[in-house]
């Protein structure tokens, strides 16, 4: 492509002067008020150079201005006029010609579409201009040179929203990606459409071919599965029927060249309009005959695992066979209920216990599969109200307990608390109570031992001993970045309630580290409250039952 400079360079030697060139002062020449090119409208510093250098060589257009006073108006060469003006230069060579505001517009138009650095967004906006002047999208095709295609696709530019212009200003994505997004009718869509292209700016932006199949599979639709007519002119008039739709992509072929099928909707808002209309229509015929509707939440329910339903579509196993339900039941269908569940979908329904009941006579097999998961969908619905029971009188039974314990001993409920906690403490600090007492900790069985442990205590002081012990175990910074969060807290609580000096207990066992040149002996847990006796007697009796065996 070629660069702003390239095409702004003037040539080497000046052409020959025809007889209408003028030389014309600056500041008597005005920029164009029709002039379509909006962008790229700043001439580079080389071009300007150029002018300071070697003048203008190439003159431009001016019409006389209608107010007169001696003033132009510029019909080609603003970007000249504006580097002799950059350049420091006082006129600028022009030729003066006697032109309509039609003839000015569309020779501008003209000129610009012949130069490689036009934006489209340009262009666009100069297309709709001229289809308001009387011409036709053929017309402009024609005077251009170009495609009607081409025509078609800029003119659709102009659908773009404003988020998705001004990507393709900033170049965040190419022409032939934002021509797909500006197939989607609706703002919103859109955007939804130009975040997935551009990756969301976490990704990497698509391609061309991917986004094109993003936008066909995610913001079109189908006709040929339609719920409804697409024939139908009236569902809702104002949309009008599908196959003469513009926004169908076989309407404008010259816009959808790229997309394979004729019959693909480009606007989910009108089609989703003709379905709510049609559903509305078959809900009000499903009504008037007597059957039972069901929408939303009811119908989903309805259709579940646990539902009282079955869909006609839905399929079964006979024989190594996929037969639907509508051709298992054949002409004995039963009452049939019409449903739409909340993604929109509509479904005819037929009540399970009706299934079974003519597929007891047509196909034993099935309706023997059907009894079994009946009684399978009873059991299931028992169990679940059993437990929602059970949940209610657990919150029932928490609720009592706790009025009544206000008046309760504490003894019995501190002992009752430190069991839990020790029921669910990790198995090491589980371990390491043990351990510290004594007591050898039996694989599968700690838990056990340790809650053993807090019913037998012989006081109230010990059951508390267990419960600080715990707690710090289960809290204690083992390692140098436990120094935050809720154990840090409950371990400094259990320091400050105990009365210990941590600090000093690390300076003590730094000392006698440094003295003694190794580690201090690994010894048993120090409370003020000594260890049960049965504790204490248990680890000696175990030794002597070893020796008498070993004899």
């Amino acid at each position: 492509m070629m660069t702003q400079s390239a095409l702004q360079t003037e040539p080497a030697a000046p052409p020959p002067m025809p007889e209408n060139v003028e030389i014309i002062a600056l500041d008597k020449i005005r920029p164009s008020k029709t002039n379509p090119r909006k962008h790229g409208r700043t001439p580079d510093p080389d071009f300007i150079e150029s002018i300071r250098v070697h003048g203008v060589l190439q003159p431009i257009v001016v019409t006389v201005a209608d107010e007169g006073g001696g003033y132009y108006d510029i019909v080609f060469g603003e970007m000249r006029w504006t580097g002799s003006k950059l350049a420091g230069r006082e006129s600028i060579r022009a030729i003066v010609r006697d032109m309509g505001v039609d003839e000015i517009f569309e020779l501008q138009i003209l000129e610009n579409s012949a130069r490689k650095d036009v934006h489209p967004l340009d262009e666009a906006d100069a297309f709709a201009e001229l289809l308001k002047r009387g011409y036709t999208q053929q017309r402009i095709a024609d005077r251009l040179g170009r495609p009607l295609a081409y025509v078609v696709q800029r003119l659709k530019l102009r659908e773009l929203s404003k988020e998705c212009r001004k990507a393709l200003d900033e170049d965040k994505v190419t022409l032939s990606v934002a021509l797909l997004l500006a197939r989607i009718p609706d703002d919103k869509l859109q955007a939804e459409a130009l975040d997935e292209v551009t990756g969301g700016g976490f990704d990497a932006p698509l391609t061309v071919d991917e986004a094109r199949k993003r936008i066909e599979q995610g913001f079109m639709l189908r006709l040929d599965q339609a719920p409804f007519d697409i024939t139908n002119a009236e569902l809702v008039p104002k949309a009008g029927a599908c196959p003469a739709c513009p926004k169908r992509t076989g309407a404008q072929r010259e816009l959808f060249a790229d997309v394979k099928s004729p019959d693909l909707c480009t606007d989910p808002g009108c089609h989703t309009g003709k379905v709510d209309a049609f559903w509305q229509i078959r809900k009000k015929e499903a009504k008037s005959g007597g059957a039972e509707v069901l929408e939303g939440k009811e119908a989903d329910k309805a259709m579940g695992h646990n539902g009282a339903y079955r869909d006609l579509e839905g399929t079964e196993w006979v024989n190594g066979k996929s037969k639907t339900v509508k051709q298992l039941l054949g002409k004995d269908v039963p009452p049939i209920t019409l449903a739409r569940d909340s993604q929109g979908e509509v479904h005819q329904l037929v009540k399970k216990a009706d299934v079974a009941k003519v597929l007891k006579q047509k196909a034993p097999a099935v309706a023997k599969e059907e009894a079994e998961r009946a009684k399978i969908d009873q059991r299931q619905k028992n169990e679940e109200r059993k437990l929602k029971l059970r949940r209610k009188a657990i919150q029932l039974a928490i609720a009592q307990a706790s009025a009544k314990a206000v008046g309760m001993a504490p003894t019995a409920l501190l002992t009752l608390i430190v069991e839990a906690f020790a029921a669910r403490a990790w198995n090491e600090v589980q371990r390491a109570v043990l351990d510290g007492r004594g007591l050898t900790a039996k694989a599968g069985n700690i838990e056990a031992q340790l809650t053993k442990l807090v019913r037998e205590a012989p006081s109230p002081a010990h059951v508390a001993a267990l419960g600080i012990e715990l707690a710090m175990r289960a809290s204690s910074p083992w390692h140098q970045h436990a120094t935050s969060g809720a154990g840090s807290s409950i371990w400094k609580d259990a320091l400050k309630l105990t009365g210990v000096d941590f600090a000093a207990l690390e300076r003590q066992v730094a000392d006698e580290m440094k003295s003694k040149g190794k580690k201090p002996a690994k010894g048993k847990v120090a409370t003020e409250v000594e260890a049960q006796p049965k504790a204490a007697k248990a680890k000696p009796a175990a030794k002597a039952k070893k020796k008498a065996k070993k004899k």
